[in-house]
């Protein structure tokens, strides 16, 4: 038979679990690479781990995954991942600089679409950033 003090710290260890994988969900999602816009550093099908980021903490090299402006699939965002090419104040690809709550992105294939075409990405909609070195499977 268990002792209450047993039950109590079943129930506690449980409840510490319970609180660290909600804690987990919202800091961290998982995302699938669809497309080759990121070759030769993921493939189409790679999972990849993506961090809930503030806004103000994108740097240049880091690969992000950012709502596409406009596009929505059965009512939930279109997810796009790209490469920051430059952040706010840096020069952008008009010309001028990088305006304060934008980036510029661009994918590592050299035929994917970058910030020339798709303008510049609200710090927004973002959803994240990925590092291809924690990737859950390879596609």
């Amino acid at each position: 038979m268990l002792e209450p003090r047993m039950l109590f710290a079943g129930a506690a260890a449980l409840t510490a679990l319970t609180a660290a994988v909600l804690s987990a969900r919202r800091r961290y999602v998982v995302v699938v690479v669809r497309g080759q816009s990121m070759r030769p550093t993921l493939a189409n099908g790679d999972r990849l781990l993506v961090r809930r980021t503030s806004p103000e903490r994108f740097k240049v090299g880091q690969i992000i995954v950012f709502e596409a402006p406009g596009v929505r699939l059965e009512g939930d965002p279109a997810w796009r991942i790209k490469r920051v090419a430059a952040v706010a104040g840096d020069p952008g690809f008009d010309g001028g600089t990088v305006p304060p709550g934008r980036v510029v992105v661009c994918g590592d294939n050299e035929r994917s679409a970058t910030s020339e075409q798709l303008g510049y990405v609200a710090v927004e909609s973002v959803l994240g950033t990925a590092d291809p070195r924690f990737r859950l499977t390879s596609g």
